[in-house]
């Protein structure tokens, strides 16, 4: 109770360094200046999103139906991902491991990460880097063809 007191005498009573006034004057002289939070709505666009995906054995996981690529090495791995700015930050143990632009694409992979899935899962064979480019343009072909189903 003493407590409470002391800290009612602070606010009313005693001036400030910096201002020279009572606290609770200078809120007076606030108060008038204040609006409301906006609403919900607005305030919840402002924070970015987060949850956890589980990376498959073709190093994506599933974000809103489409699926988005990470790098090989985090395969069978769950990652955690934050929302923003129509952005997608991956991190996996607190580190950055990839950042996409969310897409209406069925499948987004960065051309690094399909790379090193390919070799991860066919190992070290001739012309695999061709290989894996005529897979991405077959995934990009197959992207269009789902977007002009829908």
């Amino acid at each position: 109770m003493y407590f409470c007191l002391q800290l009612w005498v602070l606010l009313v009573y005693h001036k400030q360094q910096g201002t020279g006034y009572a606290p609770i004057l200078v809120f007076k002289k606030e108060k008038e200046y204040l609006q409301s939070l906006p609403s919900e709505k607005i305030c919840s666009s402002y924070k970015n999103k987060t949850f956890v995906a589980k990376v498959n054995k073709n190093s994506l996981f599933n974000y809103k139906g489409s699926q988005y690529s990470v790098p090989a090495e985090y395969i069978g791995k769950t990652v955690h991902i934050s929302i923003g700015d129509e952005k997608m930050y991956i991190y996996y143990s607190k580190k950055l491991i990839s950042l996409h632009t969310i897409s209406e694409k069925k499948v987004n992979y960065k051309e690094n990460h399909h790379l090193q899935m390919i070799e991860k899962t066919f190992g070290s064979i001739e012309n695999i880097e061709e290989i894996a480019i005529e897979h991405l343009k077959q995934l990009e072909n197959f992207n269009e063809q789902l977007s002009g189903i829908e």
